[in-house]
Order: structure tokens, then C-alpha cells, then sequence
């Protein structure tokens, strides 16, 4: 497995993967302090999964984890298990059979899969029942609806709003539910009108037919849904090349760093986030690849992302009409972020001011053109603002948030991840 006492340095990958868990964990009721993914959706069978492996870190957590899943396995679901074992790393299996055994042993009635030894184990009984007005726990409160079960998560999944909508294989790809499961709910569920069937091509593709129905039933809902699945298969690997003993340097390092990268290459992919991989071949190559793991698992831990050497910070402050923003970049002095168009318009007369009006546009302007330097940076180019999904989406969630007359900052780093993995959450489903 891995030593435990590598884990020591700050912001080590193995403290931020420990703080995603626990702000999870700690969102579904488990007795912890910080509560970082309020906005985001939780998927419980991923994160119990990665807990398995990733509470030999963090005995505290594991034991925590176990004992709000004995309280609460009426919201779990052994079936989902299944689907999703077929998927991850060995190591998870083999961790998950212990904690598997161990609720198993605790709660009469219940089954979930995998092969182990119940843990010497006397639960706390911290764990407080989820509240499921929260709005990251939208998944539980279909679940408390419609039943622990493929139509749950198939509404869950029909939240999500892809342009093409969502097809029988891709619903049960991400569900982890058998496609005729999958398909025999949709048949359900069109014929209640809760769903449209449309055919494309030689495809039928399904989106919601009554959205505002069941948001008003099923809300509040989170800002984004992650794909945890992706972002665990992810996160595990990082870590553990991190905690490994044994790491080389230069060359040897960069061999060892590249097969990592291949064998995330397929999560990165349907995270939307492979462009962003450093490219091996450079000098730089390992401490690169050592920055990008680190914001990475910094952005989904909810915490600060680090900015890069030559990446830019943007404050961006909003009055009681407008939008202020500054740019900071390395060896420049702080100066305001101004519109691309406006050197055309201001040609005659320039502009006294960088004000940005906050109108109903104004925010829209500014987070593309926040999303278009950060990529800039990196000599990538963004298409031109047309009030993308993912404009808009950071517009109200990120900046219209903001009170008057107060600031939020944001790195090149984190608008770059941000933008990604909001596109590639919506083309994921379109097989994008």
C-alpha cells in the first residue's frame, strides 16, 4: 500500500484528497468542520468507495464514514456498488470488501458486495441524519422521493441539462446501473411525461419534459454536479504517486509521472480536463506536472488554488452600478482589467474609467473575458462571447454572488479548471 507518515508536508495531495472527504463527508452529517462543497452535488457510492481506500490515511475518517453509512444504508445503494466495482482500481475493491463487511456486520437486512473482514469497529454515533434541504444533497432527496433505484438516478442524471441530451448508454455509463435497468425507467418515466424521448439519428436521446416540476420537487438544486466518479479515479492515482516511497528524480521521475498520466487519461478526458496536462519533453516537465497536481486537487478540495509562475490574479470588485477588476500579473505593477473591444469604440475619446457596467450583460462580459485571458496565458484561444452555458453559469454563480461592495479573487489557474470542467460536463454525455 503506501506509507503513512509521508503524509506530513503542506498541501500535500494526500492532505488535499483527506480534505475533499471530509467536506463531503462532513455535508452528509458525518461530525466534521468544514463544509467546502455546499454548491456541489455529492454522489455517495463514489465517494464511499474512494473513502474505503483512502481512510487508511485518516483512521478518524474511516471510522466516521462507517458510522454514518451504518445509520443511514437506507439511502446507499448495493446495486449502484456493484456497477461501479466493475470500474475502479483494485486497490478500492480490496479496501472497500473490509468496510463493506463491516456495515454489513451492523445493520441487519442489507448486502453490499465485495469480499472482506469486518473491522473491529464500535460506531460513535456523531453522525447526524443528512438534511436533505441541503442542496448538494440533491442525490438522497431523489432517492427519499422516487426510491433507492435507477429512476433516481436517472432524474438526477436528466438534471444535468447537455445540449443533445442524454442517451440509454451514457445514462447507464454514469449511473453505474445495467443499461436494461436504465432503459426500462426511461420506458416508465416517458410514459408519466416526466421525460422527452427524441430520435437522432439512429439514437434515442432523452431529456426532462416536466424540468420545472421536479426542480420545484426535488430543489434546491446544486450549482454543478461533478462527475466524482472521474474525479476519484483521478485523485487516487495522484496521491498515490505522491505517498509512494521510492520516487525518482528527473528522467526516472518523468517515466513514472507519464504512466500515471495514461492511466488517467480516460477520466481527464471525460473531466474535460486533458488539454490541461502538462506535455511531457519539457525540462520543466516534473515540477509542471507538480504544480498542475496541486491546483488540481486544490480546486476540488474547495480551497485556494495556487497560481502558477507566470499566471495572473484578478480581483474583481463590484459597486452599487458596476464591476471593477484588477489585473495582477508577476513583475507588473497591479493595473484594471479593461473589455477587448473597447480600444475600437474609445478610439477618439479613450475611456477615463474600467468600469463595467452592471447591467444585465455586464457580468457575462466580464466572465468571458476573465476565462479568455487565463486561457490566453497558456496560448489557448476561447471562442468569442455568445453567452456560452459556461459564461453564463459563472456569471450567477461566481460573480453575481459577490455582495456590493465587496471582492472575490480568482487565479488563471482556477478559471481555467472552472471553465473545463464545466464544458466537459456538459459534452461527457455526448461522448465529447
Amino acid at each position: 500500500m503506501f506509507p503513512m507518515q509521508t503524509v506530513s508536508s503542506s498541501r500535500g495531495l494526500g492532505d488535499l484528497a483527506l480534505a475533499t472527504a471530509w467536506s463531503l463527508w462532513t455535508e452528509l452529517g458525518v461530525s466534521g468542520w468544514e463544509r467546502r462543497h455546499q454548491s456541489e452535488a455529492i454522489d455517495v457510492e463514489p465517494l464511499i468507495l474512494f473513502t474505503a481506500w483512502l481512510g487508511e490515511l485518516d483512521h478518524r475518517l474511516l471510522e466516521e464514514s462507517l458510522d454514518w453509512c451504518i445509520s443511514n444504508a437506507r439511502f446507499v445503494s448495493a446495486t449502484r456498488f456493484r456497477g461501479l466495482l466493475k470500474r475502479v482500481d483494485p486497490v478500492v475493491g480490496e479496501a472497500f470488501g473490509d468496510y463493506s463487511a463491516t456495515v454489513t456486520a451492523k445493520v441487519l437486512k442489507i448486502r453490499w458486495p465485495g469480499e472482506g473482514k469486518a473491522l473491529q469497529f464500535t460506531p460513535s454515533g456523531k453522525s447526524e441524519a443528512p438534511n436533505l434541504e441541503r442542496a448538494g444533497l440533491l442525490q438522497l432527496r431523489l432517492r427519499a422521493l422516487f426510491g433507492v433505484g435507477t429512476r433516481a438516478e436517472v432524474l438526477r442524471l436528466l438534471l444535468i441539462d447537455v445540449p443533445r441530451g442524454w442517451s440509454a448508454a451514457e445514462l447507464a455509463r454514469e449511473s453505474g446501473y445495467a443499461k436494461v435497468n436504465v432503459a426500462a425507467a426511461l420506458d416508465v418515466l416517458a410514459l408519466a411525461g416526466t421525460i422527452r424521448v427524441e430520435k437522432s439519428g439512429n439514437q434515442f436521446r432523452y431529456r426532462l419534459g416536466k424540468g420545472p416540476q421536479l426542480v420545484e420537487l426535488a430543489g434546491p438544486l446544486p450549482s454543478f454536479q461533478p462527475d466524482w466518479s472521474a474525479r476519484f479515479a483521478v485523485m487516487l492515482p495522484l496521491t498515490r504517486l505522491k505517498l509512494e516511497r521510492g520516487q525518482g528524480e528527473g528522467m526516472a521521475r518523468a517515466a513514472q509521472v507519464v504512466g500515471v498520466l495514461r492511466q488517467i487519461e480516460k477520466p481527464l478526458t471525460r473531466l474535460g480536463l486533458l488539454d490541461l496536462v502538462p506535455t511531457p519533453g519539457r525540462p520543466e516537465f516534473n515540477q509542471e506536472f507538480d504544480l498542475w497536481s496541486e491546483q488540481l486537487l486544490s480546486y476540488w478540495a474547495g480551497q485556494d488554488v495556487p497560481a502558477g509562475p507566470n499566471d495572473a490574479v484578478f480581483d474583481v470588485h463590484r459597486t452599487d452600478i458596476a464591476w471593477k477588476a484588477t489585473v495582477r500579473e508577476p513583475g507588473r505593477s497591479p493595473r484594471p482589467l479593461t473589455l477587448p473591444d473597447w480600444e475600437d469604440l474609445y478610439k477618439d475619446h479613450p475611456r477615463s474609467d474600467s468600469m463595467i457596467a452592471d447591467d444585465s450583460s455586464g457580468a457575462f462580459l466580464l466572465a468571458h473575458e476573465l476565462m479568455r485571458r487565463a486561457y490566453g496565458r497558456t496560448g489557448r484561444a476561447i471562442e468569442p462571447f455568445r453567452y456560452q452555458p459556461e459564461v453564463i453559469a459563472f456569471a450567477e454563480q461566481q460573480l453575481r454572488t459577490i455582495p456590493r461592495g465587496q471582492s472575490r479573487t480568482f487565479s488563471d489557474a482556477y478559471l481555467r479548471l472552472w471553465r473545463a470542467e464545466h464544458v466537459g460536463r456538459l459534452s461527457s454525455a455526448t461522448g465529447g
